[in-house]
């Protein structure tokens, strides 16, 4: 299920991550970040057979991680959901 949370709050969280975390400074494009903060959301916090949610209950702390694996794939991919998404659709058909 995808969280409600607004596409602002994911980008104070992407910066908060940023400030607090090895990840170092990126550039990276707002539309990318806001769509892997969901892709990794979804794959590690709501998916009911594998689920990091054990680790914690605490959202807050579930939104930076997923915040935090989305900028680590973006640094070494810029456009990495952009290419997941169209993979995913080439898949489909």
């Amino acid at each position: 299920m995808r969280p409600r949370i607004e596409d602002r709050e994911i980008l104070s969280i992407a910066l908060n991550v940023l400030e607090n975390s090895p990840i170092g400074e990126i550039d990276f494009d707002p539309d990318e970040v806001v769509a892997g903060f969901f892709v990794e959301y979804q794959e590690h916090f709501d998916d009911e057979d594998f689920s990091l949610r054990y680790l914690t209950s605490n959202k807050s702390e579930c939104y930076f991680a997923a915040a935090k694996i989305a900028l680590a794939h973006l640094k070494e991919i810029p456009d990495y959901y952009t290419r997941l998404k169209k993979m995913e659709r080439e898949a489909a058909q």
